[in-house]
Order: structure tokens, then sequence, then C-alpha cells
């Protein structure tokens, strides 16, 4: 059992810690922390959250091409 205090000791477990915050990054922070929490979700997260990483790199590739189209 951890204590508050103690590091993590693998992906997983920090996940399974930080899961939350994790998902408020990926909502809501900016492109270096969203690269962060997308890097550790799928180094340690389950298939659901592995999954949802590949829907936020969709989108952001659907972004890049609209962006890209609108630019010519």
């Amino acid at each position: 059992m951890n204590n508050s205090n103690s590091t993590p000791s693998n992906p997983e477990e920090f996940v399974s810690e930080h899961r939350e915050e994790l998902m408020e990054i990926l909502l809501n922070g900016d492109r270096t922390l969203r690269a962060i929490a997308i890097a550790i979700l799928i180094e340690g997260g389950d298939d659901p959250e592995i999954d949802l990483v590949k829907r936020e790199l969709e989108l952001f590739e659907e972004l890049d091409e609209k962006v890209r189209d609108e630019l010519r």
C-alpha cells in the first residue's frame, strides 16, 4: 500500500493514481502538457485510455489537415 508521499514504481501505478489529472490535462492542457499526458497514458494506461488517446490524435490530425487546407 502506498502512502501519499510515495512515488509510483511503474507507469501503470502512476496512471492509476493520477487518472483524473491526466484526463483533465488531455482535455484542457496546452500542447506540451497534452503530449506528456498522451505519452504517460500510452505507457501506463489500459485499453479505454489508449483508445481515448487514439481519438485525440485523430482529432489533432483532422484539425491539422483543416488548417493546412485553409492556408492554401
